[in-house]
């Protein structure tokens, strides 16, 4: 029995990773001193490149100096706008281009397919204007959930939140970023004149408004292919304020990475992306006039190494540069790669609190926009509730030091935190499996579940069942459709078509859990009596634990399990074996399992089946396909 097998990397995860991925790695670190191939251009071919940029973006060059037999374009800036609203760019210390040509620079003003040299390098890059930008996206946010809450409510009565955000910083810059092999693909008339007139528009509507972000976006990403590219000296910087019933949070964050790299770039899609060595800081303060001290709390965290790879975008930006939402019919739409993370931690304080050796998830697989499959593994994930209880145990001290529960509440958590160590769970070290899969065509759908920790045992679960095929699913929405001429009907109503597409066709093939005890229960009844004995004297609950011994709490809990079972085998005789088998299990540990597996698929009309059963424990039981399986500890 069990829904799936956890397989133990037999090296550490990173030197793994960085083993698999030693010569990617490498070619992304040599771009920073190897030479490029072509001459470097020259100040007119620089401003011919620069001046193809296309609308809505606008170029601006400081000067040039001369380099080499070329010249290098200083404090370039290239700027969006939209409307009054806000203005995003990037400034550029030092632009050098090698290897262009003017037959090249001229197909690009034609609109024509261009290889725009060998190699682009732009270093000193700073993001501009990104405070506004981050306030106007956060007012939407909030003006959204606002609306939302509204109509699902459907009173008349209006939600208002209270909270003032201020970005009082918002900073991003690279030191390096090289470019080789970049090509520039043409766009399609229709396209551009699409974009065109979205700028041209004296107003735009809230639809409008959308696409005139999304639509340049898109056919930036569908022109560009590049075959590998690097950036170095990543930095994002960003300082927050949120006000909101009288109460102050500030939150500082600053994120760096060495090393990001990319190749294989081709309009939308991306073979391989590479973060090397990620980490953050983030600072919070929260200060209001009752706590009266303020509360700081800092974590950090880090990655070594981080691996995208098969990020797949370019057909759905092909729709939405022709500000195209694709129907549901297009199944091949887009994938969002595996996922490897190697080496990740986060720091509570100067104290460790979490770390994961390998992290691995697939959302690889996506029909239209929903995925298939989605699939997560962590490898040697370790959480230290020693340190989370000790961190917040000296954030909070200085915030309830006056208070007059104080001496107590701190003692308390000394308390825990001792005890937690008495018993070895100070630091929880597991493995986890997860996956959920749906068939599109079939509506097929699967879900399994592992979870194997260190000195306690391992759980799985699975699940396997029927869900609506995506062409149910679209069956449902396109009948909400108003015919033209007609008002649509509204959200509610085709939220309420899916929901009965769900309740019939919604069912349940097989169900499999497992639990195998290895110390966990043990620990568990000690824990129990030991928390017993920190609480109150006159806590009636605890007073029947603490002063018994985990062996005689468990053979209680058996006890009580038992004569349960003797209850509910009076009405239906096969569960007295499970019970006992519970029973047995809280009792002695060893290995647990049930499984159903039914004649037909469980859902609503199969109730008609199942309810004259009722009256025939055993051939229901036979019906359901229920195989029940206890294992005492060898």
């Amino acid at each position: 029995m069990g829904a799936g097998v956890i397989t133990p990397i037999s090296a550490p995860a990173f030197a793994q990773g960085a083993e698999s991925y030693a010569s990617e790695i490498a070619a992304f670190e040599s771009m920073r001193s190897s030479s490029p191939s072509g001459a470097l251009a020259s100040e007119t071919s620089v401003m011919a490149l620069l001046s193809n940029i296309p609308a809505p973006f606008e170029v601006s060059v400081g000067s040039f100096f001369s380099e080499g037999g070329g010249d290098v374009a200083e404090n370039v800036e290239i700027t969006f706008s939209l409307e009054d609203e806000f203005t995003i760019g990037f400034r550029i210390e030092e632009l050098r281009a090698y290897g262009l040509s003017d037959s090249q620079i001229s197909a690009l003003a034609a609109n024509e397919t261009a290889e725009l040299g060998s190699r682009i390098d732009m270093r000193g890059v700073t993001l501009f204007g990104l405070e506004p930008m981050m306030e106007t996206f956060t007012d939407a946010y909030v003006d959204g959930i606002e609306g939302m809450v509204e109509g699902v409510e459907g009173d008349g009565d209006s939600l208002t939140i209270d909270a003032d955000f201020s970005f009082d910083g918002y900073e991003a810059s690279f030191g390096q970023i090289i470019m080789d092999g970049l090509t520039w693909h043409s766009s399609p008339d229709e396209v551009n004149a699409g974009i065109t007139a979205l700028y041209s528009a004296d107003e735009l509507t809230e639809e409008q408004g959308v696409w005139a972000i999304i639509a340049p976006v898109a056919r930036f990403y569908r022109s560009v292919d590049i075959d590998q590219m690097a950036m170095f000296d990543t930095t994002v910087a960003a300082d927050v304020t949120t006000t909101q019933d009288g109460v102050d949070q500030n939150i500082v964050i600053d994120f760096s990475v060495p090393m990001v790299g990319s190749s294989g770039m081709s309009r939308g899609d991306t073979a391989m992306t590479i973060y090397r060595d990620a980490s953050y800081v983030m600072n919070t303060a929260i200060l209001s006039e009752e706590i009266g001290e303020p509360i700081n709390m800092d974590m950090s965290g880090s990655i070594d190494l981080y691996v995208m790879q098969g990020f797949e975008l370019s057909t759905l930006f092909g729709y939405l540069e022709t500000q195209t939402i694709p129907d549901m019919s297009v199944s091949d739409l887009m994938s969002l790669g595996t996922w490897d993370v190697f080496g990740e931690q986060v720091m509570m304080g100067d104290q460790l609190f979490y770390s994961v050796a390998h992290t691995t998830v697939d959302i690889s697989d996506f029909n239209w926009f929903v995925p298939q499959r989605i699939s997560m593994a962590a490898e040697d994930m370790t959480y230290n509730v020693e340190t989370y209880i000790g961190y917040i145990q000296n954030v909070m001290s200085g915030a309830i030091a006056e208070g007059p529960d104080a001496e107590e509440v701190m003692q308390m958590m000394t308390a825990v935190r001792s005890t937690l160590s008495d018993y070895g769970v100070e630091t929880l070290t597991m493995d986890i499996n997860a996956e959920a899969a749906w068939d599109a065509e079939t509506g097929a759908s699967v879900f399994d579940y592992v979870h194997q920790m260190d000195g306690f045992g391992r759980f799985s679960l699975g699940l396997a069942g029927e869900m609506p095929s995506m062409t149910q699913f679209a069956g449902a929405i396109e009948a909400n459709q108003a015919p033209e001429g007609r008002e649509p009907k509204d959200d509610v109503e085709s939220a309420d078509a899916v929901a009965m597409l769900m309740q019939q066709e919604m069912a349940l093939t097989s169900f499999d859990i497992e639990i195998d005890d290895d110390g966990g229960l043990e620990k568990v009844f000690g824990l129990a009596i030991a928390f017993a004995q920190l609480a109150p004297e006159d806590d009636s609950t605890a007073a029947m634990m603490r002063n018994s011994s985990p062996s005689e709490l468990r053979g209680l809990a058996s006890g009580l399990t038992r004569m349960s079972g003797m209850q509910v085998g009076s009405a239906f005789p096969p569960a007295l074996e499970y019970v006992n088998g519970v029973a047995d299990f809280i009792l002695n540990g060893g290995t647990i399992g049930l499984s159903v597996e039914p004649e037909e698929p469980l859902n609503a009309a199969a109730m008609e089946t199942i309810e004259p059963l009722f009256a025939e424990p055993d051939a229901l039981v036979d019906y359901l396909g229920v195989e029940f399986e206890y294992s005492a500890p060898e």
